[in-house]
C-alpha cells in the first residue's frame, strides 16, 4: 500500500513538473518584442540599420483606426474589450523615429492636434492679457497727464480773463461803440479760447491696442502616413496533442490568430499615394495542462491538476506588422526618390 501511494505521488510530481511554467521575472518590452518578431521575416530590412540621412523630411502621423470592430474572445462571459490596440499610431511614430537612427524623419504631431492647438491658444491669450494690462496702465497715465495739462491751460485762461476784465470794471469805463466792459471781456475770452482750441489736436481716448504676435507657426508635413487595422481573424489554426494513462493525463493545445494592417505613404503636396503595404501577422496562444485522478483509499480520491496558458500579446504582432509594412514602403525606389527630392 505504501509503495502504491509513493507511485501515485511520483506520478503527480511528474505531471507537475511537465506542466510547471517558466515565466520571466520582468515583463517584456513591447517595441523590442515587435522588432524581434519582424526580424524573423526574410523580407524585413531593419529600420534602424538603414543608412543615415543628412536632412530629415517632415512626416505627419494621423490616427490608425481599428476598422475590425472585433472584441476580445472569451468563452465564459461577454467581453467588450477590443481585440486589438486602439493606439496603433504610437507604434508608427516609434518605428519612424527609429528609421536610420532617427535621421530619416521629423515626426509631426497630428493625432492630438486639438490639445496642441488649445495650448497655443492659451499661450497667445496669456500674452495678450499681459499686454492689455500694460496698455491700459499706460493709457491711464497718458489720460491723467492730458487732464493735468488741460487744467493748467484752464487756469491760465482764468488768469487771462481776470487780467482783461478787472481794469475796465474798476474804471467804470464804456468802450467805444457802446460795448460794456464785461461783454468786451467775454469777447476777448472767446477769441482766446478759439485760438487755444485750434492748436489742440482732437483727443484719442485710447490708442490702438497692439495684439501679441502669434506663436511660431506649426510646421507642415512633406509626407503623411495613414492606414488602418483592417482585419482580426481568430482561430485561423488550432490543434493540440494529449496522452492519458491510468488516470494520468497530459495535454498541449495551440491556437493561432491573425492581425492585418495596411499603411499608405502620401505626398502631402499632391495627395498622391506613393506606396501602400498590407501585412498580416499571427498571434499565437499556447496551453499546457497535466492532471491526475485516482483513489488513495476506498473513500478518498487524490486529484491533482496543473498547467499554464501563454497568450502572445496582440501588441507584439501589431508592432511587427507596422515595421514590416514600413520596411516594404521604404524599399520602394519611387518612395526613395521622392524622399530625396
Amino acid at each position: 500500500m505504501l509503495i502504491c501511494r509513493l507511485a501515485l505521488f511520483a506520478a503527480a510530481a511528474l505531471v507537475s513538473g511537465c506542466a510547471a511554467p517558466s515565466f520571466d521575472q520582468a515583463p517584456p518590452a513591447l517595441f523590442t518584442a515587435g522588432e524581434s518578431l519582424a526580424r524573423q521575416s526574410r523580407i524585413y530590412q531593419p529600420l534602424e540599420a538603414l543608412p543615415e540621412r543628412s536632412r530629415p523630411v517632415r512626416i505627419a502621423v494621423y490616427d490608425i483606426p481599428d476598422l475590425t470592430g472585433a472584441h476580445a474572445k472569451n468563452t465564459k462571459f461577454a467581453e467588450y474589450s477590443k481585440a486589438v490596440t486602439q493606439g496603433a499610431d504610437a507604434f508608427v511614430v516609434d518605428a519612424l523615429r527609429d528609421t536610420g537612427g532617427g535621421t530619416w524623419f521629423k515626426v509631426l504631431e497630428r493625432r492630438f492636434s486639438d490639445a496642441l492647438l488649445n495650448e497655443r491658444r492659451l499661450a497667445i491669450a496669456q500674452v495678450n492679457e499681459q499686454r492689455q494690462r500694460e496698455h491700459v496702465s499706460a493709457e491711464r497715465a497718458r489720460i491723467a497727464g492730458e487732464i493735468a495739462a488741460a487744467e493748467q491751460r484752464l487756469a491760465a485762461m482764468r488768469k487771462q480773463i481776470e487780467a482783461d476784465y478787472t481794469p475796465f470794471e474798476k474804471a467804470g469805463m464804456v468802450l467805444p461803440g457802446g460795448m460794456p466792459p464785461k461783454e468786451q471781456t467775454l469777447a476777448n475770452f472767446h477769441r482766446y479760447r478759439k485760438d487755444q482750441l485750434g492748436a489742440i489736436k482732437p483727443e484719442v481716448p485710447f490708442t490702438n491696442f497692439a495684439y501679441a504676435p502669434p506663436v511660431h507657426h506649426l510646421q507642415t508635413a512633406d509626407f503623411l502616413i495613414t492606414g488602418a487595422v483592417v482585419a482580426y481573424d481568430a482561430d485561423i489554426a488550432s490543434g493540440g496533442v494529449g496522452l492519458r494513462i491510468s488516470n494520468v493525463g497530459l495535454s498541449k493545445e495551440m491556437r493561432k490568430d491573425s492581425i492585418t494592417i495596411t499603411l499608405r505613404l502620401v505626398d502631402a503636396q499632391s495627395g498622391e499615394i506613393l506606396d501602400s503595404s498590407t501585412i498580416a501577422q499571427t498571434v499565437i496562444s499556447k496551453r499546457k495542462q497535466g492532471d491526475f485522478l485516482n483513489y488513495v483509499t476506498l473513500n478518498t480520491v487524490l486529484e491533482f491538476e496543473a498547467g499554464y496558458v501563454i497568450n502572445e500579446p496582440a501588441a507584439f504582432a501589431m508592432d511587427a506588422a507596422i515595421r514590416l509594412g514600413l520596411s516594404q514602403i521604404l524599399q520602394n525606389k519611387a518612395v526613395l526618390a521622392a524622399l530625396k527630392a
